[in-house]
């Protein structure tokens, strides 16, 4: 059975139970009329439900007298062709049959296509929790891209957002938590790519390839370095007990108008600043999350001594922390983008911190190596110049924060 109108239909329907859902075997497609070439032999189906219903009731009146005259008992059909595999209805016929099966053809049509389409719309619509009457007790008139919008489909959403940004703004502006949504979605993406980059070797290489394109440093601390300098909330809160952000509007790595860290040799990767109604100094250095942070070698029994590029960092930041001291003096005024002054910095012992390594270098098929992990924690606990804080813990202050955000 392979027409959507077929003349046995009526006897059939006679034969159905109404109110019961049908579904009939698997049959291929054949093309008919304007179909594309692309459903030719497509799996499909015919889905049928009748409902039983009365003719009109014919009435006649004398004195008052009301006489039923005509009452004819009809069955109504509803018979669906679809796609298994979209689950696409591709035609349906309204049917209506005597008693006897036959068919009351003037009563009976077809709708195919993109009609039915715009018919389930349309119920769809009407019945939709989205659709606010109540707010619209004068009426409304929906633009297609709203109705489809409405009607939940992902696509239509992200047309709507495309034709109509002025709109999507306006919504954003009257909704006080949209903004906060919209940035803390934004912010989940970027610790995703933080995990993603910590762990695949393909996607860190992959950035070191688009810096290098962009004829800049593409050297593993130089990845991390773009990284944050795009995601400077990262560190501000993640690095360090009291909330850190920008020195300046500038780069992190940049220092301020008419002072400048230049003679410490090598300036600090981030120049930041404590919030509160007072603001003091705080450096970054930021290496990478490959650094190794203890030798591999005992140096005693049970005993491991940090890592080369973990005691370079130390003694850099070190200097660096002495060299601002005298470089800058009391006190930092950076400046905007103008030039205008910003509220002073204190330069009182900057806080000094070491960005580098990740603990799972104590982990092998995860069992730890006791020893190893004891001997890091011996050595950063020991400092007071610079605090070190690896790439794993830095990425889970930031969650954190995240997630107390969201609450």
């Amino acid at each position: 059975m392979a027409r959507i109108e077929d003349e046995q239909d009526g006897g059939y329907a006679v034969n159905r139970v109404p109110g019961r859902f049908y579904v009939h075997s698997r049959f291929p497609y054949q093309l008919k009329g304007d179909d594309p070439p692309e459903l030719e032999g497509r799996a499909a189906r015919f889905a049928l439900q009748v409902n039983d219903a009365s003719d009109e009731v014919v009435f006649e009146s004398d004195a008052c007298w009301e006489l039923e005259v005509r009452r004819t008992p009809t069955r109504q059909q509803l018979k669906a062709l679809f796609f298994e595999d979209t689950r696409r209805v591709h035609t349906l016929a309204f049917q209506r049959f005597n008693a006897d099966g036959t068919p009351r053809k003037a009563e009976r049509f077809v709708v195919r296509g993109d009609e039915v389409d715009r018919l389930i719309g349309f119920l769809a619509l009407v019945q939709s929790s989205r659709l606010d009457l109540e707010q619209s007790a004068d009426g409304l008139r929906l633009v297609p891209s709203m109705i489809r919008t409405l009607l939940g489909d992902e696509a239509a959403v992200t047309e709507l957002v495309v034709e109509n940004p002025d709109l999507i703004k306006e919504l954003i502006r009257n909704d006080v938590s949209a903004p906060d949504v919209l940035a803390l979605a934004r912010r989940r993406s970027v610790l995703e790519e933080f995990r993603i980059l910590m762990s695949e070797d393909r996607e860190f290489s992959a950035y070191q390839d688009r810096l290098k394109a962009q004829n800049r440093r593409a050297g593993p601390e130089a990845v991390w370095q773009d990284f944050l300098e795009n995601n400077p909330w990262i560190l501000g809160v993640g690095s360090a007990p009291q909330f850190l952000h920008r020195l300046d509007t500038q780069k992190l790595e940049q220092t301020t108008v008419g002072q400048t860290l230049e003679k410490a040799g090598k300036r600090p990767d981030a120049v930041l600043r404590s919030a509160g109604a007072i603001s003091s100094i705080a450096l970054v250095e930021i290496k990478h999350h490959k650094t190794d942070l203890l030798q591999k070698e005992t140096y005693r029994s049970d005993v491991y001594a940090p890592g080369d590029e973990l005691a370079g960092g130390i003694a850099q930041c070190q200097h660096t922390v002495d060299e601002t001291i005298l470089e800058l003096g009391r006190d930092v005024t950076p400046k905007d983008v103008d030039g205008y002054d910003l509220d002073p910095a204190m330069v009182c012992r900057p806080r000094s911190i070491l960005v580098a390594g990740h603990l799972r270098q104590f982990l092998r098929d995860g069992r730890l190596n006791a020893p190893k992990f004891r001997s890091f924690e011996r050595l950063r606990r020991s400092l007071r110049d610079p605090e070190i804080v690896t790439f794993d813990e830095l990425l889970e202050r930031a969650t954190l924060a995240l997630d107390l955000a969201e609450v």
